[in-house]
C-alpha cells in the first residue's frame, strides 16, 4: 500500500509540472518582410493603371485607377487574389457610361468611397472629350453612383479625404472642391486666383484626426506668363474659413522647393507631411521643416506609426522609416519605370500600388 501511495504521489507531482513555455514568434519588422508582386492587367487592354489603394484590413483592399477600356477601373483583394470589380452596367454593375477613378477612401468594410470622372464625347469639339465629377459609394451590397446635381458642376476629381461619411472632402480639376456633411454636397471656391488661362487643380486634401482643420495643396499653372509659372498654394480650412498659409511659385523644370508639391498627409500621430520633387517635409505649425531628399520624384507618404511609415515615387522608389533612419528597398528601383503612387499598411503588412508602361504592380510585404 505504501508503494502504491508513493507511486500515486509521484504521478501527481509529475503531472503538475508546467510544460515548458513555447517561444512567442515575434512579428517581422518591415525591413524583414517577404515581398510578393502581383500584376494587374485587364484582358485585351493596353493600360491598366491603378493609382490609389485603401483597405479595411489586410484581407480586404480596393485599388482604383484608369483603364483604356470601359472596364478594369477597380480591383478588390480578398486576402488571396486580386479580382476586377464589375462596376459597369454592362458587367452587371450599377455605374453607367465611361468613367475613370483616381482616389479611394473608406471608414469600414461597408462604407467606402471613390472619386474620379464621368467621360463624354464633346458634340462641339475641341476638346474631343468632356468630363464631370464622379463620386461612387460602397454600402455593403454594391457600388452606387452618388446622384447630386451639384456634382455635375465639377470636373475630374483627383483627391478624397474625410473623417467619416458625414465629413467628406473631394477636390480636382478646374478648382473643383466639394464637401459632404452626410446630408448634402456643397461646392466651395478655393482661395486662389481664378482667371482665364490659369489652370487650377485641388491636388491633395488631408486633415486633423477630428476634422476640425483641413489642409489642401492647390496647384495653379499660369499660362499668361513667359516663362510659365507653377504656383503651389498651401491652404488651411478651419472654422468655415480658408487661409492661404504659403505660396511657392516656381518655373517648370528642376528646382528647389519650400515644401512638397505632390501630396499632403496628416498622420495618426498628429504630424503633417508633404512630399514631391524628391523631397519630404514636416509641418511644424509655423513652417515646413526639410526632412530628406530622395533619388527621384515622390508621389505619396503613408504609415501606421512614427516608427513605421513609407514614401514612394517614380523609378521604383520605395523607402521606409523606422523612427531612426531611412531604408530604401532597392530591389524595386528601376531606371525608367515603374511609378508607385499608393500605400496602405496596418503596421503588420504593407501594400504599395503603382504601374509600369502597361500594367499595374502591387507590392505586398509581410
Amino acid at each position: 500500500m505504501l508503494l502504491i501511495a508513493a507511486l500515486i504521489e509521484l504521478i501527481m507531482i509529475t503531472s503538475c509540472k508546467k510544460k515548458p513555455t513555447e517561444p512567442v514568434e515575434q512579428p517581422r519588422t518591415p525591413r524583414e518582410y517577404t515581398w510578393s508582386i502581383d500584376t494587374l492587367s485587364y484582358p485585351n487592354s493596353f493600360q491598366t493603371y491603378m493609382y490609389d489603394i485603401w483597405g479595411s484590413d489586410a484581407k480586404s483592399l480596393y485599388a482604383v485607377g484608369h483603364n483604356d477600356r470601359g472596364f478594369g477601373k477597380m480591383y478588390y483583394y480578398n486576402g488571396t487574389a486580386w479580382e476586377d470589380v464589375k462596376l459597369s452596367t454592362v458587367q452587371g454593375g450599377n455605374i453607367y457610361g465611361p468613367i475613370g477613378l483616381k482616389a479611394v477612401h473608406g471608414f469600414g468594410p461597408n462604407d467606402i468611397w471613390a472619386v474620379g470622372e464621368h467621360i463624354a464625347i464633346n458634340p462641339n469639339p475641341p476638346p474631343n472629350f468632356l468630363d464631370s465629377s464622379l463620386v461612387i459609394h460602397y454600402n455593403g451590397s454594391g457600388w452606387f453612383e452618388v446622384k447630386d446635381p451639384i456634382l455635375l458642376t465639377g470636373r475630374f476629381l483627383v483627391t478624397l479625404w474625410g473623417t467619416s461619411s458625414s465629413d467628406l472632402w473631394a477636390g480636382g480639376v478646374d478648382a473643383t472642391l466639394f464637401h459632404y456633411n452626410g446630408v448634402e454636397w456643397r461646392r466651395l471656391i478655393p482661395p486662389v486666383p481664378l482667371r482665364p488661362n490659369l489652370h487650377v487643380v485641388v491636388r491633395s486634401i488631408t486633415g486633423t484626426l477630428t476634422g476640425e482643420t483641413v489642409y489642401m495643396l492647390i496647384r495653379a499653372d499660369d499660362f499668361n506668363t513667359i516663362p510659365q509659372y507653377e504656383h503651389y498654394y498651401f491652404v488651411e480650412y478651419a472654422n468655415n474659413a480658408f487661409t492661404v498659409i504659403d505660396v511657392d511659385s516656381v518655373v517648370g523644370g528642376p528646382y528647389d522647393v519650400d515644401w512638397g508639391h505632390q501630396a499632403l498627409w496628416y498622420s495618426p500621430w498628429d504630424k503633417l507631411y508633404s512630399v514631391g520633387d524628391a523631397t519630404l517635409f514636416e509641418w511644424t505649425g509655423e513652417r515646413w521643416k526639410f526632412i530628406m531628399r530622395f533619388n527621384a520624384q515622390l508621389e505619396n507618404v503613408f504609415g501606421s506609426s512614427p516608427d513605421n511609415f513609407y514614401v514612394v515615387g517614380q523609378y521604383g522608389q520605395v523607402w521606409h522609416y523606422n523612427g531612426k533612419d531611412w531604408h530604401q528597398f532597392k530591389q524595386f528601383e528601376a531606371p525608367d519605370v515603374p511609378t508607385y503612387t499608393g500605400i496602405w499598411t496596418d503596421g503588420k503588412e504593407v501594400f504599395i500600388v503603382g504601374h509600369n508602361t502597361h500594367d499595374t504592380l502591387v507590392l505586398h510585404g509581410k
